[in-house]
């Protein structure tokens, strides 16, 4: 069963998100950390490079090296899906806990999401199409953003670099001998293209099937793990899960494989059951008089957008380590957040205008929904404002610009909350 030569569908992609045994490693996913993403994600890599020329005879004295690979940089983009039930995670439980830093879980009532450091790495493995997995190591999320308007469902998109990409692949049996393949393990020996090698298809602790030649079956029941792979010639090692056992055979496939992914069934909300509260500057978060989400501070928004931000440094960049992979560190310098609410103007919102002026600072809130399980509630407790005429649609309006503030706050936490009520 030679290997296809049809295109690969981007579509058809299955995400799994990890945090990191150790920062920069693979680790085998679960079912459980299958992600449903709104796009493909674009892992790819690149690499710093020099070029020296040194005087002689010929034309072209030139000669480059490779210095270091640099950071992959990428956006996941996702929807956002409440439990429905208050006091459950969401959908994007793992990602926002890796984009502010603190998850607090209040049974029956909310599950709020705070800012501080974030120390952990995690993985993202993406198998394309059962024929292409890639894997980013080492990542972190860097910035979020959120944009809200009438049309559409909810959605955010992180932005997310990574210390390495491994990629992997299927490879064919020789079309020798047939051999045992149990949990002790077994060399296994395939077909590779001129000038390749087993490492450029498969990597130490990946995990594959073994697709049988005749029906396209999978023989195994668990996942076969590689290990041994060559760097030099077309072998490596199959060891079957615990108990199992099954031949592979000439003309059999090895493919890349997960456990089955388990997705989320939370639906996602509309974007247009959404709306902005402004109020009074380093107002309690809550839903009382004086309160950021107090009634009274209902505001009639056209749209709202906004970006955090953690300023990520990478010293480890420029570290003399002798691989040519630079750590999987990073160093959180300080979170920014900023974005915009913008509105049509009518003759009792034009005080607004020289209200921003005036106050300078405001409570900015934002909630999503409007069923119990399924509220989002975006809080900021203190924001510096500035304000600005535009046009809508041939009326007046105008746009808020906002950033973040620490305001009286004592806590990181104080300062920023996304709560699901």
């Amino acid at each position: 069963m030679a290997l296809p030569s049809r295109f690969l569908r981007l579509q058809s992609s299955q995400p799994y998100l990890k945090t990191e045994t150790t920062a920069g490693s693979f680790v085998v996913p679960a079912a459980t950390d299958a992600f449903a993403t709104s796009e493909y994600l674009d892992l790819s890599q690149s690499y710093n490079t020099s070029s020296v020329t040194e005087v002689g005879e010929r034309l072209l004295q030139n000669s480059s090296v490779v210095n270091y690979a640099e950071r992959s940089t990428f956006d996941i983009p996702f929807l956002i899906k409440p439990s429905g039930s208050a006091g459950t995670a969401p959908a994007e439980d793992f990602l926002l806990q890796q984009v502010f830093g603190t998850k607090t879980v209040s049974g029956g009532a909310s599950v709020k999401y705070t800012t501080s450091r974030v120390s952990d790495t995690f993985q993202i493995a993406q198998v394309t199409d059962v024929y292409k997995l890639c894997v980013a190591n080492g990542c972190v999320i860097e910035s979020a953003n959120l944009d809200v308007s009438r049309e559409g469902v909810l959605s955010m998109s992180c932005s997310a670099r990574a210390q390495r990409i491994r990629y992997g692949g299927a490879l064919e049996h020789d079309g020798g001998g047939a051999v045992s393949v149990t949990d002790s393990g077994v060399t296994a020996t395939f077909t590779v293209g001129s000038g390749q090698v087993a490492a450029d298809s498969l990597f130490n602790g990946m995990t594959v099937n073994v697709i049988t030649q005749a029906s396209g079956a999978v023989k195994n029941t668990g996942l076969v793990t590689v290990s041994n792979v060559s760097t030099s010639g077309a072998t490596c090692t199959l060891t079957a899960d615990t108990g199992d056992t099954f031949t592979f055979d000439s003309g059999d496939e090895v493919r890349p494989a997960f456990a089955a992914p388990t997705l989320s069934t939370n639906s996602p909300l509309s974007a247009g059951i959404s709306k902005v509260f402004l109020g009074n500057n380093n107002a309690t978060i809550g839903t009382a008089s004086g309160n950021v989400f107090d009634a009274a501070n209902e505001f009639m928004a056209t749209s709202f957008s906004m970006s955090f931000n953690k300023n990520l440094g990478d010293p480890g960049v420029s570290e003399l380590t002798g691989d040519l992979y630079p750590a999987a560190s990073y160093v959180s310098q300080d979170f920014s957040v900023s974005g915009t609410v913008e509105f049509v103007t009518r003759p009792d919102k034009v005080a607004k205008f020289m209200e921003v002026i005036r106050k300078q600072f405001v409570s900015i809130g934002l909630q999503m929904g409007n069923t119990a399980g399924s509220i989002v509630k975006l809080a900021i407790p203190s924001a510096l404002v500035t304000i600005q005429t535009t046009g809508v649609d041939g009326a007046m309006g105008g746009t808020i610009n906002f950033e973040l503030d620490k305001g009286t706050s004592t806590t990181d936490a104080a300062a920023l909350e996304l709560a699901y009520t």
